[in-house]
């Protein structure tokens, strides 16, 4: 009977694979590919949800350094305001946040805060802007990843919404 060599795994290797598993199953965490020997990150995975609200705008934020950089409609209106939450109507939608009543967030309005008919005159959607002061009615949408989501940072964008009181 020839006897077998038993082989004795290295216990390093074995916690790395069991880590690079569990990291892999929860999907959202940030990974490192090898590629020729070149250790690669590659970004995580973004999640969004939505909620259906009603909100004051408190402020319209002025045009940031950020977005004159990147260019576009909103490096020449303001696209960022600051708003509070005055009722969660529906959010059956938001895995990604959780919002109250009272809750103040910063947005970024898709479309900037400008009537849409202003900056896009042929346009086959219209939306009339807003102002500090205005109530909306709005669809929330919470953007992060599973790392950002775990410190809390959500961020939020409006791409339709109507006012419902000046």
């Amino acid at each position: 009977m020839k006897s077998q060599k038993r082989i004795r795994p290295n216990l390093q290797v074995v916690l790395l694979v069991a880590v690079m598993l569990i990291i892999g199953g929860v999907g959202g965490c940030m990974t490192v590919q090898q590629e020729k020997g070149v250790n690669i990150s590659v970004p995580a995975q973004e999640y969004s949800s939505q909620a259906r609200i009603e909100a004051t705008v408190l402020i319209i934020l002025p045009i940031s350094e950020r977005a004159k950089m990147i260019g576009g409609n909103c490096a020449k209106v303001p696209c960022e305001a600051r708003i509070r939450i005055e009722k969660v109507l529906d959010s059956s939608n938001a895995a990604v946040f959780s919002l109250r009543a009272g809750q103040i967030l910063q947005v970024n309005f898709q479309y900037t805060v400008k009537p849409s008919r202003e900056i896009w005159p042929d346009a086959k959607f219209g939306f009339p802007g807003v102002n500090q002061g205005d109530r909306i009615r709005a669809n929330l949408i919470g953007i992060s990843s599973h790392e950002e989501i775990a410190r809390g940072n959500v961020r939020f964008s409006i791409r339709e919404y109507e006012v419902i009181a000046p």
